[in-house]
């Protein structure tokens, strides 16, 4: 864990974690993780365009605490955290000096940090939240990012990788569409593999460079991932949903646009929790991350899920059209689940 630390891994692993949940993006290469002072921020995270050192705006980087030559950087914030962001407005820009932050050299970008993060008192507040509240710190959004595998020295044929923190490879942030259309090997199911090939340092390992497991248990979720989320991977997942259609069963209701899932009592409380999430903000429904078995991509306001193989059919209720009912029609619809047997949250004991 320690050497994951200092290899580069972590920062990977926590930015990846980042874009996926904020809808920020990573850098076509990584994290370049240039040094800066705390007082520096500002100045070097901000675009190449304007002076800094990133390829774009919304991206993630991480600053290091050690200067190429060897160097302790002061004032750095190896156990801090911290943002950049841009003034839209001169009265924000402004408000950058005003308020004492710590803007660019041009006063429209500006930095907020905190010199620490304490993980052993915050992970406990996590897992309470989730636990009792069903409330989590962060969730995915997308796949935006990826850890791939990626070599630290020359390897050679026949060699067995040993993961993160290793000797073989460490974990480079790299964008979920690269992962994808490349075939990058995750870092993460880089353990106890062997190479078909010999690889330069530096290099990101693919799928088709080591002998895995078609059957283990992490390699087949994983997969399913890739199917549902990427797009090079859509012909396939279509053609899988065909062979395997969602079944359903109509169930008696007073609407005629209602139906029930009947396929998977966990997943399909999964998809109602997450549809009632979505219509609750007032925003569209769309199936994301709902799972492998549902690989629609369209976004509609009412969503009737039919048993047709190889097809899921988005229908609008012609008496729902005004969006500004849509709360008080979910509410309806949460009451009328909630009396299946099979929709009930465990624990449930109400008529």
């Amino acid at each position: 864990m320690f050497n994951s630390f200092v290899d580069g891994t972590k920062s990977g692993i926590e930015m990846t974690a980042v874009c996926n949940a904020t809808g920020l993006v990573p850098q076509s290469e990584g994290l370049g993780f240039p040094p800066a002072t705390r007082f520096e921020l500002a100045d070097v995270c901000k675009p190449r365009a304007a002076g800094g050192t990133l390829e774009k705006a919304g991206v993630t980087e991480v600053t290091s605490s050690v200067y190429r030559d060897g160097r302790d950087v002061p004032h750095h914030l190896a156990l801090g955290t911290y943002v950049v962001f841009e003034g839209e407005s001169d009265y924000a820009r402004r408000c950058f000096k005003e308020y004492a932050m710590l803007p660019d050299s041009s006063g429209r970008y500006a930095a907020l940090y905190r010199p620490i993060h304490m993980i052993g008192l915050e992970l406990g507040v996590s897992v309470a939240s989730a636990a009792l509240r069903r409330e989590p710190t962060g969730a995915p959004t997308g796949f935006r990012s990826d850890v791939a595998a990626t070599a630290k020295r020359a390897l050679k044929q026949g060699e067995v990788l040993d993961g993160e923190g290793g000797f073989c490879v460490w974990g480079k942030q790299v964008p979920a569409e690269r992962s994808l259309a490349e075939g990058l090997l995750p870092l993460g199911l880089a353990h106890e593999v062997s190479l078909k090939r010999d690889l330069a340092e530096g290099e990101c390992l693919k799928w088709s460079d080591v002998v895995y497991d078609e059957n283990d248990l992490a390699v087949k979720v994983r997969r399913e991932m890739e199917a549902a989320f990427g797009r090079p991977n859509t012909v396939a997942a279509t053609r899988r949903l065909r062979a395997h259609p969602v079944r359903t069963q109509r169930e008696p209701s007073a609407s005629n646009h209602e139906q029930l899932l009947d396929r998977n009592p966990s997943r399909d409380e999964m998809l109602f929790d997450h549809v009632l999430d979505q219509r609750l903000e007032r925003g569209p429904i769309g199936f994301h991350a709902v799972g492998p078995g549902i690989a629609a991509e369209h976004v509609v306001d009412l969503v009737h899920v039919g048993g047709k193989p190889g097809q899921h059919v988005a229908q609008r209720a012609a008496l729902l059209h005004q969006r500004e009912r849509a709360v008080s029609r979910i509410a309806q619809r949460v009451v009328q689940a909630l009396r299946h047997e099979r929709m009930r949250p465990r624990g449930h004991r109400g008529g």
